[in-house]
């Protein structure tokens, strides 16, 4: 796996530039087990190019806050994984639990931009 950067799709990459240590803070404050029963997009693991840790889910760079989505179905997910197929990232949708790690809901990303 050394030298394998991960590749997001580019509006998460944009839509995550610039994110505030206070809004990590507050973002990694929340209880991850309200979440559980989500969805999130798994990836093969591949090397975080911001710090060189391993990853296996879809996050924003060096955050490693695994994105969730409410609902299977859910367009911006679905448009995520198709991104993620089309750059070789086998994504798989699954359910999300707090023992993946740490979450991040996608409405929570959105609050941050608007």
């Amino acid at each position: 796996m050394a030298g394998l950067v991960v590749i997001l799709p580019e509006p998460l990459m944009e839509l995550f530039t610039g994110m505030s240590i206070q809004s990590l803070k507050e973002l990694i404050d929340r209880d991850n087990a309200t979440y559980d029963g989500w969805y999130c997009i798994n990836i093969k693991p591949q090397r975080c190019g911001g710090c060189g840790e391993i990853v296996a889910y879809l996050e924003p760079p060096d955050f490693h806050l695994i994105v969730v989505w409410e609902h299977k179905d859910d367009d911006r997910l679905l448009r995520f994984a198709t991104e993620l197929q089309r750059l070789g990232a086998e994504p798989r949708v699954e359910t999300y639990n707090h023992i993946l790690g740490d979450c991040i809901p996608w409405e929570a990303v959105e609050e941050i931009y608007e």
